[in-house]
């Protein structure tokens, strides 16, 4: 523990990225906890994060190995941060992730009793929704990955605010136009609905009015949108005075469901 902290406060380069990829391949946990912490934090580096040198690296397929197999938690969660950082670049990045079993990485990661990882294991998931509609339609239907279930099962189970913010953005992200049909997203409505009337987040409210912003285009949703009373819940928000960035998904979810109604 006392080794991991000081790893978590050291400074690494993107000349030692080499060298750590060949730490997480090492049988020995230490060295994998180096490796995988080291990783992180070059690749958590907000300004110019080096994806295509990790990439470059190999370290992919070992960094999904740890998060499927390893028996240390803090490993897997720094694994799958990885992960999730590497899926945050251009699209032939998140890609090639994929390709090598990103997106059946990051859902056995749900299916983890912690919340650090099931949190970065929501994070990659959301961040390949994010990348094109292609991909944001594999995930959803039902001969691909089939992701909505396993995620709404972790929003309801969750009581951690971290996993309910990253759960509403990767559930925001599957619902971006061109938004899926009311079939593909059907079951992630009653607890959008529920999220968004209950939680008093600001991210959470901000990632759910996103969401019912993106499909209430449809009158099948507005439909079950009105008999959740979300409308009541909008206008209350809308009264007190959120913040800038809240006003314009409230008020296009409003205006997607007058015009509906008309």
């Amino acid at each position: 523990n006392r080794l991991i902290t000081i790893w978590r406060c050291m400074t690494f380069e993107v000349s030692e990225i080499s060298s750590l990829a060949q730490n997480v391949r090492s049988a020995d946990i230490k060295k994998q906890y180096y490796g995988v912490i080291g990783l992180r934090k070059i690749l958590s580096n907000d300004e110019n994060p080096p994806i295509q040198e990790a990439l470059n690296s190999g370290v992919v397929p070992d960094l999904i190995k740890l998060v499927q197999t390893s028996s240390e938690s803090r490993i897997q969660a720094e694994s799958a941060w990885c992960l999730a950082n590497l899926c945050a670049g251009t699209d032939e990045q998140t890609q090639e992730v994929v390709d090598k079993g990103g997106i059946s990485c990051f859902l056995s990661a749900l299916k983890s009793s912690d919340d650090e990882v099931i949190d970065n294991g929501l994070r990659g998931i959301a961040n390949i929704a994010g990348t094109s509609t292609e991909l944001r339609d594999l995930l959803i239907q039902s001969n691909g990955y089939n992701v909505i279930k396993p995620v709404v099962k972790v929003l309801k189970n969750s009581v951690s605010l971290s996993v309910a913010r990253s759960a509403t953005w990767l559930l925001s992200n599957l619902c971006r136009t061109p938004e899926p049909s009311y079939e593909e997203i059907e079951s992630i409505i009653p607890v959008l609905c529920y999220s968004f009337c209950h939680l008093k987040d600001d991210d959470i409210l901000g990632n759910v009015a996103w969401a019912l912003s993106y499909i209430s285009n449809n009158e099948e949703v507005v439909d079950e949108i009105l008999s959740y009373d979300v409308t009541s819940r909008l206008v209350s928000l809308l009264r007190n005075s959120p913040s800038p960035n809240l006003c314009f998904p409230y008020l296009r979810t409003i205006g997607n469901i007058i015009s509906s109604s008309e």
